[in-house]
């Protein structure tokens, strides 16, 4: 069942999707165009199968989507999203070639990635957002290489934010460990990193042959 609509702050669904097929210009025509970021594309067109019980400012969704765009699965909560600073997730959050870069509109820097995060947190404001995210990003485009094998553990406590990750890949392999405090009068960032391996040209850093 869908009611509120079209004033989307009065929306509420409560679905079991089987199979619903539904184009960019479906959603602006539902949501008006106001609604949707000008930062974001969104794909021409979309499958999607699963649930989705709430509004847009609080939901709980567990939705595959396969997309001009790529595929995503989402399976989470969130709430307080139209209320900034009081915004809560808790999700799980798996791409495969999910063209990233079209939907942010970053094309020029940004490509397709693979990976599987999950989020568990309050807040998107890096200086007090509370939260953590662990996951393994199997490949994204960057600069026009493709990256691999990047896993990552962060945690974010009240301006702290502290991050372990390492990367298995032919021209860049690391581990990383950074601690950032971004509160104070003069935010600071202590980072040790150890490059087993890396190779700039390949990575388009450099126009000729340099690696470490």
């Amino acid at each position: 069942s869908i009611r509120g609509l079209p004033d989307v702050k009065r929306f509420y669904a409560d679905l079991d999707i089987d199979q619903l097929s539904i184009t960019a210009t479906d959603i602006r025509g539902l949501v008006g165009a106001g609604a949707i970021p000008t930062s974001i594309q969104l794909p021409e067109s979309m499958n999607l199968h699963g649930s989705f019980k709430g509004s847009l400012q609080n939901f709980s969704t567990n939705t595959r989507l396969q997309s001009s765009f790529g595929a995503a699965t989402v399976n989470g909560t969130f709430k307080n999203l139209t209320s900034k600073g009081r915004e809560s997730y808790n999700a799980k959050i798996a791409t495969t070639n999910f063209q990233l870069g079209r939907l942010l509109k970053k094309e020029d820097k940004l490509g397709h990635v693979t990976m599987q995060i999950d989020v568990n947190g309050s807040g998107t404001d890096p200086k007090t957002a509370n939260g953590t995210v662990k996951g393994n990003i199997d490949e994204f485009h960057y600069n026009g290489y493709p990256y691999h094998n990047l896993v990552i553990d962060g945690k974010a406590e009240n301006g702290t934010i502290d991050v372990d990750a390492n990367m298995v890949d032919p021209n860049a392999t690391f581990d990383l460990v950074a601690h950032a405090t971004l509160n104070g009068s003069y935010p600071s960032l202590d980072m040790t990193m150890q490059m087993d391996s890396i190779n700039l040209q390949p990575l388009n850093f450099y126009e000729k042959d340099l690696r470490f």
